[in-house]
């Protein structure tokens, strides 16, 4: 008498389920295997030796701050988990748009993915706030600004503000966990006359500006003789490290509305002339910085710096008043921010160097 076949396996139901479970847990498997550096790799952009590092590397355990040659050269990636874009944010509406390039333009299989409330937007149909970045099955996030993590350093926060200590507690704070990083700071820089135009703008229309209270409707012309006035020499201020130059001489260098720099002493010359060192010396470590002039050069500068393209093109909507500019206000704007143009006039040549050398180095991968 032949056997009675018994168990799960004589229901052709119960193998069938069985069966898809088992090659579910199979695809699960090879899509967590796959390394999304294979994608960039492919392209050029990328060494195809290099190799993921796991959560938490960073030489002797803690977080760093990643220079541009670092970048250069191989040793760093954006896609590693501890790796975190770091936005100094000095022209408010480069740096929002880029922010949200950032958020919402990259693409999915990279698992890079930024969650934005789209309920409040703003005049540019950017997100108004609130944008968690965070690796797809992962709550670590990889880019701060003012969209995802708002001011942790301080509004408007600066390269002496935006310390490592500050980052990592603010991290821990939204993480529950210690995670060691590797930082790298970004920037969009703006022709310096037209970004003061912009704070004006800004504060004239909004009325706040930290610590100087309510500027509502103040016109132009009493911005401009506005004594100290922090809008001054922003971009130099904000990309200097300050934190072992005294607070007065550094307004008096920066901020005070002097004639010109000749009018000035000897010491205020000097303190002068080490801020824009520090700046230029600072932006030309800076893994990353674009220019709000050159919208498509800057994502094409990404894309050879991190490997990584966007979806959309680069766009900033300007205010439609964009009023016309009297020449002596022209002057005095050009007059008030002279440490500024000398530092933007060394970041565009800076800006078209880098994009020069490393669509070389991204030919010569392909």
């Amino acid at each position: 008498m032949p056997a009675t076949s018994l168990g799960p396996h004589a229901n052709p139901v119960w193998s069938t389920f069985i069966f898809v479970t088992c090659m579910l847990l199979f695809l699960f498997y090879l899509e967590s295997m796959i390394n999304p550096m294979d994608l960039l790799a492919s392209k050029g952009f990328v060494r195809k030796e290099y190799h993921l590092r796991p959560l938490g590397f960073s030489p002797g355990n803690h977080s760093a701050f990643v220079t541009y040659d670092e970048v250069y050269h191989g040793m760093f990636n954006l896609l590693d988990p501890g790796s975190t874009l770091v936005s100094i944010e000095i022209s408010q509406k480069a740096e929002k748009a880029f922010g949200a390039h950032l958020a919402l333009d990259f693409d999915p299989e990279l698992r890079m993915v930024c969650n934005c409330s789209s309920d409040s937007p703003d005049e540019n149909d950017l997100p108004q706030k609130s944008c968690t970045c965070s690796r797809l099955r992962s709550r670590y996030e990889w880019f701060i600004n003012s969209l995802t993590v708002g001011w942790p350093c301080g509004v408007q926060a600066g390269w002496t503000d935006l310390t490592l200590a500050c980052l990592d507690s603010e991290l821990y704070r939204r993480e529950g966990r210690h995670v060691t990083r590797r930082y790298a700071r970004i920037v969009i820089l703006r022709d310096p006359l037209l970004r003061y135009v912009e704070e004006w703008d800004e504060i004239s229309t909004l009325g706040q500006m930290p610590i100087y209270g309510n500027w509502t409707g103040i016109t132009l012309d009493s911005f401009l003789r506005c004594p100290d006035n922090p809008a001054n020499n922003r971009l130099v201020r904000m990309l200097t490290d300050i934190s072992h130059v005294p607070c007065s001489h550094v307004k008096q260098a920066l901020t005070r509305n002097n004639l010109n720099l000749r009018s000035r002493t000897t010491s205020m010359v000097n303190v002068s002339h080490f801020l824009l060192e520090n700046a230029k010396a600072n932006l030309r470590r800076m893994p990353f910085f674009g220019l709000a002039e050159y919208l498509r050069e800057t994502d094409i500068l990404f894309k050879y710096t991190f490997g990584i393209e966007f979806q959309r093109p680069f766009l900033i909507r300007e205010n439609k008043w964009l009023m016309p500019l009297r020449d002596d206000e022209i002057a005095l704007i050009k007059n008030r921010n002279q440490l500024d143009n000398e530092l933007y006039r060394f970041g565009k040549e800076l800006f078209f160097e880098r994009l020069t050398n490393l669509s070389q180095l991204h030919a010569r991968n392909l």
